[in-house]
């Protein structure tokens, strides 16, 4: 972003959200709900709201609009410091009083919605309350560090922890107005950046444009979804044991891995962080994951089905390997597609006898890569055939990631059209 704050001025809006809160009259029971863009006043707002002890759920316009009939029963009201951010005020009816102790101050965040609508999501707090935040150099902050980028410049569970983290640690917060892989590095030497923090999408767009990062960078951290591992081998060859991956759903993260321990647990996410249990459908062999969260307070102990498919080894590393819906062979086409370097994104568009395929594609690296995929695909001998369409550019949420329902539902016509590449099976190789 182009405006900058300092610390004093930051600390003095911080202030007066709080005064503007005290004077709504606004209760441990509220949910306020900030919209606007990240900037100086969101995130002022968010501290505010946590020292005064409610809730704060922080939305960018666009998701306002995308999860209107989330917030219809809110009331309006204005916080007025420096700037005029437009707020409202929804109880929380819906959640076991006596998860939120009151007073304890919490975030609520809106899910990506990459594979359905969007949903809030309440994040958990712990009973006591605690003092400080515990500064941790392997995420790359500290006073002696330098500032952090918030890549996705909108409010998700995944981008905006990170960078309320590296805040609380004393480092300052850099958020592009607009994401741009090949502008990466520009931006990590301009702001002598030591952290970052972006989705898997875009990891693999900065892989593929490999930037020349400076001295001061130390830790890259990324979002945990289903990466080929050569791609990953690529990103630890480039930022070593500072590429951490992070596994998480709508509810809240769930392991870490580091760059090393993944070269000695290839394909791992990690192990479960305390208070956190993951096993298996199928017990200890591969299936559905089931996760269960340590309770807050009295609550029942909270229970999540992912639609993730993997595995728990013995040494409790988790496994992820696709999706509960993709079929093996699909996950070694998404692979293949995805490792190409013209491809942006594929996705996939149904599953039956012919695997359709829509890709983005770099317009002037089109017949290279559509000759290695065919190349790559024959070698990998996949049982089916497989239709690859050109998808242009994919329809994406505020976060960057590809929303899968729009693309699926955007494709749903197009399907009639002829494909630019038609694979069929292995037989007719030989």
């Amino acid at each position: 972003m182009s405006d900058t704050t300092s610390w004093s001025k930051f600390t003095l809006k911080v202030r007066r959200i709080e005064a503007a809160l005290a004077t709504a009259q606004a209760s441990p029971n509220d949910l306020i709900l900030v919209a606007g863009p990240p900037n100086d006043t969101s995130f002022a707002a968010i501290i505010a709201a946590r020292n005064y002890g409610i809730g704060i759920l922080p939305l960018t316009h666009n998701q306002l609009a995308r999860s209107s009939e989330l917030v219809m029963t809110s009331v309006t009201l204005e916080l007025r410091g420096d700037d005029v951010i437009r707020t409202l005020v929804a109880p929380c009816a819906a959640e076991p009083s006596s998860r939120y102790p009151p007073g304890s101050g919490y975030i609520a965040y809106l899910s990506s919605g990459t594979t359905g609508v969007p949903k809030i999501v309440r994040q958990k707090r712990r009973e006591r309350n605690m003092r400080g935040v515990a500064v941790m150099g392997k995420y790359g902050v500290g006073r002696d560090r330098g500032p952090h980028l918030m890549a996705n410049p909108t409010f998700h569970l995944g981008t905006l922890g990170p960078a309320l983290y590296a805040l609380e640690c004393g480092n300052a917060v850099v958020i592009p107005e607009q994401w741009d892989a090949s502008s990466f590095a520009k931006l990590a030497n301009d702001y002598a950046l030591s952290s970052a923090f972006v989705s898997s999408d875009q990891l693999i767009e900065i892989l593929k444009v490999e930037p020349d990062m400076p001295p001061s960078f130390l830790s890259l951290q990324h979002g945990g979804s289903y990466l080929a591992r050569r791609l990953k081998e690529v990103a630890i060859d480039q930022f070593g044991d500072g590429l951490l991956e992070f596994y998480g759903t709508s509810v809240g993260v769930i392991s870490e891995i580091s760059g090393h321990d993944w070269l000695k647990h290839p394909g791992s996410v990690g192990r479960p962080y305390p208070g956190v249990r993951v096993r298996t459908t199928a017990g200890c062999a591969k299936g559905g994951l089931i996760i269960e969260h340590r309770p807050v307070g009295n609550a029942p102990r909270e229970i999540e089905y992912p639609g993730d498919i993997g595995y728990v080894d013995e040494g409790g590393y988790v496994y992820i390997e696709g999706r509960q819906a993709t079929s093996a062979d699909a996950l070694r086409i998404q692979n293949v597609l995805s490792e190409e370097i013209g491809i942006i994104s594929a996705v996939q568009m149904s599953s039956n006898a012919t695997l359709h395929f829509a890709m983005e594609v770099e317009p002037e690296l089109l017949e290279n890569s559509i000759n290695a995929v065919q190349s790559r695909l024959q070698e990998e001998q996949v049982p089916v055939k497989v239709d690859l369409y050109n998808g242009r550019v994919f329809p994406r949420t505020e976060s960057g990631k590809v929303s899968i329902v729009e693309t699926n539902s955007s494709w749903s016509n197009r399907l009639v059209l002829e494909p630019i590449v038609r694979l069929k099976s292995p037989a007719a190789y030989s």
